[in-house]
């Protein structure tokens, strides 16, 4: 079986800060102990954890002039493959709140460069699709450049036989069904946006990712945080538990999720297997600090530690 190349995108990166707060309060001075400072964006976040699975990726990502080294020494400390895309202005910062004594987190994110539709044929210029090829854009739209536009450059990597992922806010439940991308994978919030009420329990999921594959979107799968995951696509619908462990941060662990079901696709996988370490690799980003990826010998360990039911 041939393995298909891989490129993820982020247009609208970020540095990501991660702090930890003793007695936390609105409305009053808080005290933080720095945790980490980690070169972030979904796309980033996606091919680290695709990297600790033994997958190749390219990571395209477009970078404010004024900061962009200092982001592309923390992309060559990972040891990634990727290109930069050069754009006016600054990369933007996550401060992410950690509490003290509890698993909550408060996400602070500030505004980063502005561009316009001439990065995105910068993107096209720097990516060589190909019918054996997957790509994702995940994440939110850079300022100054519209979901249209963005959506026109996805359709354009479709015609030339790209299998698109998407995971982004940006995009409206209207948009997805236009795409029809190959994999979406919305999360509780995310998805009672979609479906237009709450979806807490696995009945209301699989409903929600029934709802998109009906319409066309071959791999949906929506993540329930501790509650695990349900995918439906044509083999069937499928549930995944997660694993009972601890969390140190959540950030970054739906990142990951993608990129084990992308890891288990090209390696060809059941797609049993192929859920069961997604959920792996999203449960195993939450045992790491800040936004760093999985660790995979605690992927491992998750793996066989959790059941998939296939519910129809």
């Amino acid at each position: 079986m041939k393995e298909r190349s891989i490129i993820t995108l982020t247009l609208n990166p970020a540095f990501d800060l991660h702090c930890s707060v003793h007695n936390f309060e609105l409305r009053s001075e808080c005290f933080a102990e720095m945790i980490s400072v980690d070169a972030g964006g979904k796309g980033i976040n996606v091919s680290r954890a695709l990297k600790v699975n033994g997958t190749d990726s390219l990571a395209i990502v477009v970078v404010g002039a004024e900061n962009a080294m200092e982001f592309c020494k923390a992309l060559n400390r990972d040891n990634l493959r990727y290109e930069e895309i050069w754009a006016e202005g600054r990369i933007r910062q996550n401060l992410t709140l950690h509490e003290e004594g509890n698993n909550y987190e408060t996400r602070i994110s500030f505004d980063g460069f502005a561009c316009d539709a001439s990065i995105l044929r910068k993107v096209k210029h720097r990516v060589e699709v190909t019918e054996n090829c997957i790509v994702t854009f995940t994440g939110s739209a850079p300022k100054g450049v519209s979901v249209e536009e963005i959506k026109e450059l996805l359709k354009e990597f479709q015609s030339a036989g790209a299998k698109i992922v998407i995971d982004s806010r940006s995009f409206s439940y209207e948009d997805l069904i236009e795409m029809k991308p190959w994999l979406i994978k919305p999360n509780r919030v995310e998805a009672t946006k979609y479906l237009g009420k709450p979806v807490q329990t696995v009945e209301t999921a699989v409903e929600m990712a029934t709802k998109f594959h009906e319409n066309g979107v071959e791999n949906a799968v929506v993540s329930l945080g501790g509650g695990g995951a349900v995918l439906v696509c044509d083999e069937g619908t499928y549930r995944a538990n997660a694993p009972r462990s601890g969390v140190v941060s959540t950030i970054g662990a739906g990142d990951s999720l993608l990129a084990g079901f992308i890891h288990g696709d090209t390696k060809g996988f059941s797609i049993e297997d192929t859920l069961r370490l997604a959920v792996a690799c999203g449960s195993a980003a939450c045992l790491t600090e800040g936004t760093r990826p999985p660790e995979k010998a605690k992927i491992d360990e998750l793996f066989a530690q959790i059941q998939v039911e296939k519910l129809s």
